[in-house]
């Protein structure tokens, strides 16, 4: 929206305030690591945003829904924004009590139904999230940034990376935890390595319990752990790699998310080892820029990464086609809905 010539500002977690790519980005009043806190704070961070004044409001997730109300009360233009369907992904959040969870996800997915009929606009990732938000949600998929200055800082900075020489390097950069397949990538270095030498990158936080779990596991010795890094060093170890892992397991609404980051793997051009599930298959299986396989399944995974290591120009043709995809699917293209969209709201009176 910067770029498009919007005044931008970002109430977001961040120790002090900064201006960014020209976003100005405010810590949000009373910022605290404690999730109660936060929630408990939230009719602050709402005044907070009132007093920002601005023409239109963009907010994202869940918990800001009653921050949605009180801008709506003094009349702002508000958007509400979800990326993910939070009524299935507080079903397998651990650090909320089992008991809690199934009323908790009932009352969030009533909460957006009712909140997307106040907001002005409602945008959602996922048709079914769509379709939950009475049909009042612009349908905003989810894909990569696609241009040649990112390219050329990407490259650059891979050239920088030390890679530990092997047969096959795959990647998995994200959230780490056993719903997002942590365990089967773990066991299939352990299968595969007994024929062939691969090693994974896996980049990013991680639960700590699972975290040490799979590091108790044959496979572990194969893999290069990296909590955390900026987003072009992660894209420029992407652009080092033979293949992106995305093998998370059908709990919490993980299937029909629309994978962001798939799609950054095809965007330079590396072929993908991604979860069979039926909207990925759907929307990607012409493409044949990858691998699907049982999101459960460690065989298979080690399977596929054998046979890259027999035949690698597969892996790259594959890599190729994604590539080609994303030239068409990218967030250069699909954000003009988002701009279209405020065009709209900003055209509209009270």
């Amino acid at each position: 929206m910067a770029d498009a010539g919007y005044q931008v500002s970002l109430i977001a977690r961040i120790p002090s305030p900064q201006t960014i790519n020209g976003v100005k980005i405010i810590p949000p009043v009373g910022s605290s690591r404690f999730r109660l806190l936060r929630f408990l704070l939230l009719p602050a961070v709402g005044v907070q945003a009132l007093l920002q004044n601005a023409d239109i409001y963009h907010l994202h997730n869940p918990d800001t829904l009653p921050i949605i109300i009180l801008l709506r009360i003094f009349g702002k233009k508000v958007i509400y924004d979800t990326h993910e369907d939070f009524s299935k992904r507080i079903l397998i959040k651990n650090w909320i009590p089992k008991l809690l969870r199934r009323p908790l996800a009932f009352f969030v997915s009533k909460s957006e139904s009712l909140i997307s009929t106040i907001a002005t606009a409602s945008i959602a990732t996922q048709q079914d999230v769509v379709e939950r938000l009475n049909n009042n949600a612009l349908l905003l998929g989810n894909p990569p940034r696609a241009n040649q200055e990112l390219y050329a800082r990407v490259s650059k900075l891979a050239h920088s990376i030390d890679s530990q020489e092997c047969q096959v390097r795959a990647v998995y950069i994200g959230q780490i935890n056993r719903p997002r397949g942590l365990y089967e990538m773990v066991d299939a270095l352990a299968i595969v390595n007994n024929t062939t030498y691969v090693r994974l990158w896996l980049i990013g936080p991680a639960d700590k319990d699972d975290l040490d779990g799979a590091s108790r596991r044959p496979g572990w010795q194969y893999v290069d752990y990296i909590p955390s890094m900026a987003q072009e060093l992660a894209f420029a170890y992407v652009a080092r790699a033979d293949v992106g892992l995305i093998v998370i397991r059908d709990v919490g609404g993980h299937a029909s998310i629309d994978p962001n980051k798939l799609y950054e793997y095809m965007m330079f051009g590396k072929p993908f080892i991604a979860s069979a599930f039926d909207v990925w298959i759907g929307k990607l299986a012409n493409t044949d820029a990858g691998w699907f396989v049982k999101p459960d399944s460690a065989d298979e995974i080690a399977s596929v990464l054998l046979e890259i290591a027999e035949n690698g120009e597969i892996a790259v043709n594959k890599g190729a086609n994604g590539k080609e995809f994303i030239r068409h699917y990218n967030w250069e293209t699909e954000s003009q809905k988002l701009l279209e969209l405020y065009s709209e709201i900003g055209a509209q009176h009270g």
